[in-house]
């Protein structure tokens, strides 16, 4: 009996992890949400579905049934799976009652007090790369396979330091990319300031963060250029940085 269970652990941790055989499934266009979650992951070398889920505080259940993935759960290299979608979110119905009657109070001579409301603080924001770095490419601006930006693309000095926009806490950390570190922080008013490209992580997930506090490091590319790549979404919508920037 142990000799079979152990057989069937095996198995389904073999077929549920990450097939090394690359797909050419196209890139989706990606939007997060309001909790800071992309609307699609590329899977990479070593990733299961459980730890797609688990990094993103999914249901790794939903995640498989989201992308049609068989009884064995099976992903492979480079595969685009969706992480949520709107046809597909949970909505709880009301339930509809009948309002009860309340008996009409009438009342004579009542002045009406107003409390003031206290005003909400607008956030401070900082440049997420030195201020004297150039913008090599400008959001909404097409490369030559004609892919529009969704961020600002700076080119600085190496090891420059990368610092937080604004106040805030980390939501997401990914350190497996061979290019570099990507992080995400949400901040106030439903917005998410993303840092890609970057070394030398300085923070951790769930971690907050102050106005200009450094987050990380610029990284030199292949390519011999140092360019940090920065995105801000507002409620799961990508906007132009330089709107809050400037």
């Amino acid at each position: 009996m142990k000799l079979i269970k152990l057989t069937l652990i095996m198995s389904f941790l073999a077929l549920s992890a990450c097939v090394g055989l690359p797909t050419t499934t196209p890139a989706p266009k990606l939007t997060i949400n309001a909790q800071g979650v992309p609307s699609h992951y590329q899977v990479k070398k070593g990733d299961t579905i459980s730890k797609i889920a688990t990094r993103y505080g999914l249901n790794w259940r939903e995640v498989a049934n989201l992308n049609n993935l068989d009884d064995k759960y099976t992903i492979r290299q480079g595969q685009w799976l969706t992480l949520w979608a709107n046809s597909t979110t949970n909505t709880k119905r009301k339930a509809i009652t009948t309002p009860v009657t309340q008996p009409l109070i009438i009342q004579q001579n009542v002045t009406p007090v107003v409390i003031p409301q206290p005003q909400q603080p607008k956030p401070q924001f900082v440049y997420p790369v030195p201020q004297n770095s150039v913008i090599v490419r400008h959001f909404g601006a097409t490369n030559n396979a004609n892919v529009k930006s969704e961020g600002v693309w700076f080119r600085s000095e190496e090891n420059a330091p990368v610092v937080a926009i604004a106040d805030g806490r980390v939501i997401f950390v990914d350190e497996s990319s061979a290019n570099g570190i990507f992080i995400n922080i949400r901040h106030t008013d439903g917005l998410v300031s993303e840092y890609r490209f970057v070394k030398q992580l300085k923070v951790e997930p769930n971690q907050m963060v102050r106005v200009g506090q450094q987050i990380a490091s610029t990284k030199k590319a292949n390519s011999g250029s140092v360019i940090t790549e920065f995105r801000l979404s507002k409620h799961g919508a990508y906007i132009d940085p330089m709107t809050v920037l400037k």
